[in-house]
This record gives C-alpha cells, structure tokens and sequence, in this order.
C-alpha cells in the first residue's frame, strides 16, 4: 500500500521535452489564430491524457495573402491611371503645338496671299504700260493664276516642312505646258523651298514655259527643254544652280520670256534677285536657249516630332 503514492507524484512530474517545446509551442499558439488540439488517452485504468498531436491553422497568413492581392491590383490599377493620365497629357501638349503650328501656318499664308495678289496688281499695271494685246494679258495672268494655285496647293499639303523644287516644277509644267509636258525633262537633287521662294520658282518657270510656247523650242514637234540643277550646302543655306536648256528655237533676232519688249525677263530677274537672293543670266547660241539660275535658299527645318509621354513631363 505504500508503494501507490510515490508512483503517482512521479507520473505528475513535467517530461523534460515538454519543457523544451513549451517555449517553442508559446510562439506558435501567439502568431496562430485558431489551435488545434488532439488529445488521446494512453492509459485507461488511470485516466491520464496525452498531447498526441498540435498544430494550427494560420489564419493570419491567408488574411496577409488576400491584402497582398488587393495591393497588387491597387498598384497595378495606380500604374495603369498613371500611365493614361501621362498619355492625357502628352495629347493635350501635341493639340497645343499642332494649333499653333496652324494658326502660324495660317497667318503665313494670309501674308502670302496678300503679297501676291499685291504682285498681280502690280503685273497688271506694268501691262497697261506695255504694248500687249487685252489676249496677251488675259493668257499671261490666266498662266500666272495656274502656277500660283499649284504652289499654293503644295504648300498647304506640307504643313510647313517645305516645297519640293521637283514637285513643283512638275505641278506648273503640267498646267502651263499642257499636252506638251512630256517633251520637258526635269531632274535634280532633293530641295526644299519655303513659301516665298516656291512662288518665285512658280513664276520663273511660268515665264520660261510661256516664252518656249510662244517663242521657244515648244513651238516645235521635235522640240524639248531640258530643266536641272546641283544643290549645295552654303553657310546657312543651300545654293541651287538650275540649268535650263531649250532647242530647237526658230530663227528670231532674240529670244525673249515674253512679246512685251523683254518684261517677262524683267520678272524673272526680279523674283531671282529678291525672293531668291541670288541672278539670272540668258544666252542664246545657234538655235538654243539657255536660263543660268542662281538661287540662296533657306534651309526649312523639319517640323518638330510628337514626343513621348515621359519627354512632355521633363
């Protein structure tokens, strides 16, 4: 009988390894929310339990993963508005330059408008000096008007960024010349030409044209003109050096742009001197005429590129 008690106080006493995993156990009950414990009994007769099994369902790790995912499409929502508000922006500031590009281009083109139709009063007046039938200075202005709408047409269509001299030489053949554009040949390096100096060459090459048809190789079957130039970089501009050759001409004392006593060579040395900043000489030999064309053209900028959204915001 007195065996029982000193078995029973040492079945009480707490195992060396609940000591150790006490602490550890401590720690993870405090960072769980929910623990699970199985007990089982090991002795029947004695009714003592056993810790056979802990562990816990973390909860908190399942709440922080769905605040992760919230975060994410948070940020990615804040990445995605960010982005189309700097897209906005990029918009709006390309609105404002195109705008003022046009109200520039605009104010421009009223200016030349002006000085043209300036110019045409002008030539009227010299006409009436002149001995000119009313026919003469009805196809003459008629021819000028042409030339004038086709640089007009391509100024407009480049949006400032220039007047190719080729372009433009083909547009006033083929309103001037006709049917007999085919038998004027064109060829040159690429130049660009701002309005003012586009008009010019428009007109020159409307005097020339006109004189050929009436005076000129194209009066002839087998006539034909010959147009080309060299362009090079000088200083701040670009000197063109066109060529015009035209063959055969029919035997007349002179070779003149024009019937009105030598007034079409009198504006083209005008255009040449002031619009071009640059001369003109004529020559006749045999039965060709020859036009020396020297021309100080601007350099035209390109226009400016739409820039990036993250350019805009520097």
């Amino acid at each position: 009988m007195e065996h029982q008690p000193h078995s029973r106080s040492q079945s009480r006493r707490i195992p060396t390894w609940a000591l150790v995993l006490s602490p550890i156990l401590a720690v993870v009950v405090s960072n769980a929310d929910v623990v699970l414990l199985s007990l089982t009994r090991s002795q029947r007769d004695t009714g003592d339990l056993t810790l056979a099994l802990a562990t816990t369902i973390p909860l908190s790790l399942g709440a922080c993963g769905l605040t992760l995912w919230f975060l994410m499409r948070l940020r990615r929502e804040v990445d995605r508005r960010t982005q189309a508000e700097l897209e906005t922006r990029a918009s709006l500031a390309d609105l404002a330059s195109s705008l003022d590009r046009e109200q520039l281009l605009r104010r421009e083109l009223d200016h030349r408008v002006r000085n043209n139709l300036s110019a045409l009063l002008a030539l009227v007046g010299m006409y009436e000096d002149s001995q000119a039938t009313t026919s003469e200075v009805v196809d003459s202005l008629r021819n000028k008007v042409l030339a004038l709408r086709e640089s007009f047409s391509l100024i407009a269509t480049t949006h400032g960024e220039g007047v190719e001299l080729d372009e433009l030489l083909r547009a006033v053949v083929g309103v001037v010349a006709g049917g007999k554009a085919n038998a004027i040949n064109i060829s040159g390096p690429s130049v660009r030409l701002t309005s003012r100096e586009a008009n010019a060459f428009a007109m020159i090459a409307q005097e020339l044209l006109t004189n050929a048809s009436k005076h000129g190789a194209l009066r002839h079957a087998d006539g034909a003109i010959n147009i080309s130039w060299q362009s090079a970089v000088v200083a701040k501009s670009v000197r063109v050096n066109l060529h015009w050759d035209e063959g055969p001409i029919p035997p007349i004392p002179a070779a003149e742009p024009d019937t009105q006593s030598g007034l079409g060579l009198t504006l083209i040395q005008r255009f040449a001197e002031s619009d071009l900043r640059g001369g003109v000489r004529f020559a006749r030999a045999d039965n060709r005429w020859t036009v020396d064309l020297v021309a100080n053209i601007k350099i035209v900028e390109p226009a400016q590129t739409l820039r990036t959204p993250q350019e805009m915001l520097v």
